[in-house]
């Protein structure tokens, strides 16, 4: 299920090369680690992280994970960073992710940030980037695949705008099961973190 407002005559979107996503990537790490460098993260109680932080390494949020994300400025993760159990995901600035993102079913994502500069983004080269499975739930903003896909499956509910920027097959957006995704009307043009592309349809969306 799809809910929404229906928008017409944008122009046609423009995504950025993969140079320019080189650039921009290299650009976050670099603002990143201008705040505090710190290992991986594997969390069953909670944390409070102030932004900018570079993450080398993973993220897992398992059972009993409460991450707190505050301050301005980017989280960059080197590798992969996955949500399971009943962990919970409180998200005040931008994230971006080296590798695969993950919100396993039962676990909660919220923005609390403005969505001018808070939001996610991966740069992996995968149709299932970003993947929201299960009883996943939250209020997530903008999600942005700059190189592959998302996906939704079981009764996963996405409350925001998803961004499928791969190549190909890979840049698609499947929803299945039970999915519902709701955009907020608005919402993406109020995005000042995203890359410069703007305009109509973001991507093929398919449901199963």
């Amino acid at each position: 299920n799809v809910y929404g407002t229906m928008e017409s005559g944008a122009a046609e979107w423009v995504f950025p090369t993969n140079g320019e996503l080189t650039s921009w990537e290299n650009q976050l790490a670099t603002q990143a680690a201008a705040g505090t460098t710190r290992g991986g993260i594997d969390l069953s109680t909670t944390m409070t992280l102030t932004a900018p932080v570079r993450i080398n390494g993973d993220v897992f949020l398992r059972s009993g994970g409460r991450l707190t994300i505050n301050g301005s400025g980017p989280v960059y993760v080197t590798g992969r960073f996955e949500m399971g159990g009943d962990s919970v995901l409180s998200n005040g600035a931008l994230i971006a992710v080296h590798g695969q993102f993950k919100q396993g079913g039962g676990t909660q994502y919220l923005l609390t940030g403005p969505p001018a500069s808070a939001g996610l983004v991966t740069f992996l080269v995968d149709k299932d980037a970003i993947i929201f499975e299960g009883a996943a739930t939250g209020t997530q903003g903008v999600i942005y695949a700059a190189r592959g896909g998302v996906k939704l499956s079981g009764s996963a509910a996405l409350q925001g705008a998803a961004i499928a920027g791969g190549e190909g097959t890979y840049g698609q957006i499947k929803a299945g099961g039970g999915t519902t995704m709701t955009y907020p009307a608005g919402l993406l043009p109020s995005a000042a973190w995203l890359p410069e592309i703007s305009g109509g349809p973001l991507a093929a969306c398919s449901a199963s």
